[in-house]
């Protein structure tokens, strides 16, 4: 029961980002190594739920090469060191990011995402001025959950409605955002807001810094934008309306300063 309402709680989650989402996999995974029918089924219902998150899809792809063409073995211990491996990248990613955050005393941000949290709080132990406006992120306000792990780990936190972006974007020393994807051309897909907030870096000539990990790489050009639920945005009903509801956005790389990864 608890294996089940843990994939559930995934497949519902629409507030986490992509590397949150496949940690949490990966202890399902790994709750599910001895067997090997619920394991396949598992794969196919994430694969199917998750079909725009290209690190999960690759996460998957591995498990599958593991579980047809090695020992079960061979399959534990890449579960078993993911998540250590994944930390690493993290790290590595800071580590490359830290020449261009070094004099950086007020961060911009949006949505939430496990690996700019994470690199937030290893940024604030070396700079006790730092200060970190978030954008809320609407229609389902990711931004709170950063604000809320920021200030539990006593980072100085300014939030803000995606409205007054403009306002805040001057202000900050730099704009930094994680990334869902990294097209072949350079172009990256990220939560809505990403967007505007690139285009603000590019007026009022701010750097605009990507991190996000290798793994977001993809072959492709094109991006496939899909709606979501109208609701979530907004609950009424006319023959006149169309309620739009676009979770990720591409945002060109002539607007980004730097992709960083690991």
């Amino acid at each position: 029961m608890k294996k089940k309402t843990a994939l559930e709680n995934i497949l519902k989650d629409t507030t986490s980002g992509s590397t949150d989402l496949l940690l949490r996999l990966n202890e399902i995974v790994k709750a599910n190594l001895d067997n090997r029918s619920n394991l396949k089924l598992l794969l196919k219902t994430v694969r199917q739920k998750f079909q725009s998150f290209e690190v999960i899809q690759n996460y998957l792809r591995q498990i599958e090469s593991y579980n047809k063409k090695t020992s079960n073995k061979s399959l534990k211990e890449f579960v078993d060191g993911f998540t250590h491996g994944q930390d690493q990248s993290v790290e590595a990613i800071y580590e490359n990011a830290l020449p261009y955050l070094r004099k950086v005393n007020t961060v911009l941000t949006l949505s939430n995402s496990k690996t700019i949290l994470k690199i937030l709080i290893l940024l604030s132990k070396r700079n006790v001025k730092l200060k970190v406006i978030i954008a809320e992120s609407r229609p389902k306000l990711e931004g709170r959950i950063l604000a809320r792990n920021l200030l539990k780990n006593k980072i100085r936190v300014e939030f803000i409605t995606d409205a007054i972006l403009p306002q805040f974007v001057n202000k900050a020393d730099a704009v930094i955002i994680g990334a869902d994807k990294i097209l072949s051309n350079g172009n990256i897909i990220n939560k809505a807001g990403s967007l505007s907030a690139a285009i603000l870096c590019h007026y009022y000539n701010k750097p605009l810094y990507v991190l996000a990990s290798k793994d977001k790489l993809i072959k492709r050009e094109k991006h496939i934008q899909e709606e979501y639920l109208p609701a979530e945005v907004w609950r009424y009903s006319s023959s006149y309306l169309k309620v739009v509801n676009i979770y990720f956005e591409e945002v060109n790389n002539k607007l980004i300063t730097k992709v960083i990864t690991n």
